[in-house]
């Protein structure tokens, strides 16, 4: 096109504003956006050209829609631009010199030649049509744009708009084209040669080309407007001589920018005619001729409507023509293999021999594809080639075709629809008498993890498929027969089977020098061994996997080891874990292996628990049950529940998850051997107040004895569980079962499962069964213990809930500085829980802290008149001896005053007590005893019975009150001394001061019932609940 560049005034200025962050050093992605036709190629050239008026090094690259385009690309021609070394071709001859077999060197080596090229100057990279990039291009893309962060480096896409975006990542600007407006039309018509049109001509040609630059284009060469891009362009085309016409028809078969010679070998014309051809074109507008050799089609929509144009027999023998030119050579390069296959494809309807040469052209095309790591072409070429098998009912068998297809899926980490294939590829297997095959689909079948099929039917009409095709393979297969001996015997470890086969199936693997074999049999034993009594020893066999996979090229497994590694990690409390696991995020980003990504979101949703970011972690966790569940994880439930659990066990809500957790128990995708979730739900039900409930699912737990449980990834925290739930309904014997049980283990962290989420140390199980059996001062070491492990472990919320049981378990020991040091650990639990939102357990935290905190009162006289006050309490009463001594009482706590002091007389003061009856009269009452004995007597010998009772009451009467003057040993008792007096009087005043001041504030008089203690020595002793100091 003529004419200089138009308009886009605003997206100018985002593009330099991104030019000049580059300058200074940082990274930029933008992506411009719109419909075909819109002028995003053109905006984008624009911006090259400035780029490099200004410096910067520049690589285009143009990405091809139609399929046969070499993996990574447009990747190839951009490296070029910036000088590649050959040695990272992408993507490497799979006996070739390039970086290593894994996509990750690959992509290393890129953002390395990249950094290189930064070094020197700024760089612009443009990827045109992103939208039509292979998702391996656009993995790479990303790749880049996070390991170069900090270089100056902008990353440019054009795209059209999808509903599928091509950077969901939040660091890229976005720059939406729309249509020119009515000036910059008028701008437009102007920079292309014609004479300034009047308003009113404008207007209408804005108005009947809708502003879009295509059209206006087209309309101007015409000397008209039209409504249509595809209308401008079927008359563009329409103009052409015939034979020029059937040329670019012949052409568009072959791409956006095919060679000459190629096109003459499709269109069956001689290249001269075809130079002619693209001479009458590029008038036109149609096509830009880049050389003598090469040109391309002015804009893709061009092509697109050139080749639906070519008659569909055409087309289909133009792509027989185009694989048979490419057949001889194309094993010589990848590329030239995905070309083959392309063009085999689009031959394939022709007759049954071109149907075999598709499939066969696909399955060495996936192959390649495969060895360069590129999982998705590979499994979408494989997913053409049985297509093609099934409509042309070929003869060769389909079961080799679908086990590649499968193993490619896998590959990409969509479990639920390799585990589909693999099931079709042993139907077929079976019917085709192929028992090799068979084996193949019996040892994909059971996926990447053990224990994929959870139900009882399902795991044994899997591990049933599994038997057979072991019993019926050939002896000339060792190495596909021990890997389903190993699979076999680890599937029986996570259904309560011995661990020894599982090991000695390994060495057996080992033993044979297959990689590949060792890799996956290495990833098995792992995940059999997820126990905490071998949390020490799986990071060897994580590294060993890494290792081996990398140099066998499995790339998968290699991700996989790796993955292994970052869980060990965690479940060991390593500090390392979150750099291991921005690692594997990275790598599977390179590798776009979903089902691996979803344990990195899931590891991340903890990662935010942990932080205490709680809403955020709530919906990252719905999100990473969606990605779950779409991947076919069969623990994608499961992985959920533990984060809301979690979750609502930090905000103080988990009680209302009760049923919730039951259901979960009883989920058939759960491990059967699962038993944490019903302990859980034990505990849930005790904290809901329903006793009778967590008594019936502890019972269900326990039942076939706490050591026979198996132990799983999951074994630890379903200890805590039950320890949490014994503490609950004050069961010490399961208290103490649990803690003989867990003491071996109780440094790890609390991350069950692939360390998708944590509950902070394992210590904090033994404070709770130390608790439960009211041994407080080992309680009170496990808290201790638990609150530094969990710090270390960057637990906030855990760290907050540990430091405030362990502030409970110091005020009921009640030892010298426990309340103290009590108030300061709930001070910094209750910040924290502010600072995080967990409203309820710093409503709850505050309450216990304000019992802590000793109230200030005082006692003060004003005028005739006392005044008490404590917290909120006030009472004002009369100037009494009795609320003095309350006074002294009250501001000497815990000292011992005897009323003697209180009421001013010294105890040396004494008086000498004086007897309560004489002698004298002690006599007269002797005599008069005897008296009224004898004529008791006499009258009852008389039979005077009445008078001989009154006689006896008489007598009754004088021996009650000799015994009152009569002490120990018979001598006389002594009328009260100073002492006893002033005990009576103290007594007597400070009830009366008590009872004046409940009138005024019954709950201080209450306080000082409690409290104040009376007799011959009084004292104020402070409710060690909670202390009152008063102050005078």
């Amino acid at each position: 096109m003529i004419g200089g560049f138009v308009g886009r005034a605003r997206e100018l200025a985002v593009l330099e504003t991104a030019q000049l962050v580059v300058r200074n050093g940082d990274s930029c992605v933008v992506v411009v956006t719109g419909e075909p036709g819109i002028g995003k190629t053109r905006l984008c050239r624009e911006v090259v050209t400035r780029a490099d008026r200004a410096g910067f090094a520049v690589a285009w690259g143009s990405c091809w829609p139609d399929g046969g385009a070499p993996p990574l690309w447009p990747w190839q021609p951009m490296l070029s631009s910036l000088g590649a070394d050959p040695a990272i071709e992408l993507p490497s001859d799979p006996q070739g010199p390039g970086v290593g077999p894994e996509r990750f060197a690959r992509f290393s080596a890129v953002a390395d030649l990249i950094a290189s090229a930064c070094g020197r100057s700024p760089v612009l990279l443009v990827i045109d049509d992103a939208h039509a990039a292979d998702p391996g291009a656009m993995l790479l893309a990303r790749f880049v744009a996070r390991a170069l962060v900090r270089q100056p480096v902008l990353l440019l896409l054009s795209s059209r708009i999808a509903d599928r975006p091509v950077w969901t990542d939040s660091d890229a600007t976005f720059v939406p084209l729309g249509p020119f407006d009515v000036t910059e039309t008028a701008e437009f018509l102007r920079s292309r040669g014609g004479n300034a049109p009047a308003a009113a001509e404008t207007r209408a040609l804005h108005r009947l080309t809708g502003g879009h630059p295509l059209h206006l284009h087209h309309a101007v060469r015409a000397g008209t407007a039209h409504t249509s891009i595809r209308t401008v362009i079927d008359r563009a085309l329409a103009g052409l001589a015939p034979d020029t016409a059937r040329v670019l028809r012949f052409a568009a078969v072959l791409g956006a920018g095919p060679a000459v010679a190629d096109v003459a070998t499709v269109a069956g014309a001689p290249a001269a005619a075809v130079r002619a051809a693209l001479a009458e074109a590029s008038l036109a507008g149609l096509v830009d001729v880049e050389d003598v050799e090469r040109f391309a089609f002015g804009h893709e929509l061009v092509r697109e409507v050139l080749h639906e144009q070519l008659p569909i027999q055409d087309r289909v023998d133009a792509h027989a023509r185009a694989a048979a030119a490419l057949r001889a050579t194309a094993s010589a390069r990848s590329d030239r293999l995905a070309r083959y296959a392309h063009h085999a494809l689009g031959a394939a309807s022709r007759s049954r021999e071109d149907a075999e040469n598709a499939v066969t052209a696909c399955r060495d095309a996936a192959r390649a594809l495969v060895a360069g790591s590129a999982y998705e072409q590979a499994a979408a070429l494989l997913g053409q080639a049985c297509a093609v098998h099934e409509a042309a009912r070929l003869a060769s068998p389909l079961a080799p075709l679908l086990v590649e297809r499968a193993d490619a899926v896998l590959q990409c980490g969509l479990l639920t629809a390799a585990r589909r294939l693999y099931q079709w590829t042993a139907t077929t297997a079976d019917a085709e008498r192929d028992p090799v095959t068979l084996a193949r689909a019996a040892v994909g079948i059971g996926g990447v993890w053990v224990n994929e099929h959870r139900s009882r039917l399902d795991w044994e009409r899997v591990v049933g498929l599994q038997r057979r095709a072991l019993a019926g393979l050939p002896e000339t297969e060792p190495v596909l027969r021990q890997r389903l001996v190993t699979r076999l015997a680890v599937e029986d470890v996570y259904r309560g089977g011995p661990i020894a086969p599982a090991l000695d199936a390994l060495s057996a693997t080992r033993r044979l020098g297959d990689g590949v074999a060792l890799a996956e049999a290495l990833s098995l034993c792992h995940h059999a061994l997820l126990s905490p009594p071998h949390a020490h020893t799986r990071p060897a066999l994580a590294d060993e996997q890494i290792a081996v996979a990398s140099a066998a090229g499995a790339g998968m497994l290699a991700l996989v080891g790796l993955c292994w590694r970052t869980v060990d990690a965690f479940h060991l409390g390593d500090p390392r874990a979150t750099q291991m696991l921005a690692e594997l995020r990275e790598r599977c980003d390179v590798l776009g292996c979903r089902s691996i990504l979803f344990i990195v979101e899931s590891i991340e949703v903890m990662l935010l628990i942990r932080a205490g970011r709680l809403d955020e972690a709530e919906a990252r966790a719905g999100a990473c049950l969606s990605l779950g569940d779409e991947v076919g994880d069969a623990d994608a439930l499961g992985v959920y529940g533990a984060h809301l659990l979690t979750i609502r066990f930090i905000q103080g809500r988990d009680a209302e998850l009760v049923d919730t957790a039951i259901e979960i128990a009883a989920s058939p995708t759960l491990n059967p051997a699962e038993f944490s979730f019903l302990a859980t739900a034990a505990g849930l039900a005790v904290r809901a107040g329903d006793l009778a409930r967590a008594r019936t699912m502890l019972d269900q737990v326990t039942a076939p004895g706490l050591a026979t449980l198996p132990q799983s990834s999951t074994w630890l925290v379903g200890m805590y569980s039950l320890a949490d739930a014994a503490h609950g309904i004050g069961d010490a014997a399961l208290a103490r079962q649990v803690e003989e049980l867990v003491e071996p283990y109780a440094a790890l962290p609390l991350t069950p499962s692939l360390a998708v989420t944590c509950l902070g140390s394992a210590e904090r199980i033994l404070g709770l069964t130390h608790l439960t059996r009211g041994d407080l001062d080992g309680a009170v070491a496990a808290f201790e213990r638990a609150v530094d492990a969990t710090r270390l472990l960057g637990n906030r919320p855990l760290t907050a809930v540990n430091s405030a049981d362990l502030a409970a378990v110091l005020v009921a020991r009640n030892a010298s500085g426990d309340r103290v040091r009590a108030a300061e650990l709930l001070t910094f639990a209750h910040a924290e829980a502010t600072t995080m939102g967990l409203d309820r357990r710093a409503a709850r935290w505050a309450q216990t802290l304000a019992g802590l905190t000793e109230p200030v009162a005082s006692i003060v006289r004003t005028g005739r008149q006392w005044v008490l006050t404590a917290d909120a309490l006030r009472a004002v009463v009369p100037d009494r001896v009795g609320v003095r001594y309350l006074a002294r009482l009250l501001t000497s706590p815990g000292q011992p005053i005897s009323a003697l002091q209180l009421t001013g007389a010294a105890d040396t003061l004494a008086g000498v007590g004086q007897p309560v009856l004489d002698e004298r009269a002690r006599g007269e009452y002797r005599r008069r005893v005897a008296e009224l004995g004898r004529q008791a007597t006499a009258a009852e010998a008389a039979g005077d019975a009445q008078g001989a009772e009154s006689l006896r009451k008489e007598l009754d009467a004088l021996l009650d009150e000799l015994r009152r003057s009569t002490g120990r040993g018979g001598r006389t008792r002594q009328f009260a001394d100073a002492g006893e007096r002033a005990r009576t009087a103290v007594s007597k005043a400070i009830k009366r001061a008590v009872t004046e001041i409940r009138e005024a504030e019954p709950a201080l008089a209450d306080l000082l019932d409690r409290t104040v203690t009376t007799g011959t020595t009084c004292v104020y002793t402070p409710d060690p609940a909670r202390p009152v100091a008063w102050t005078g």
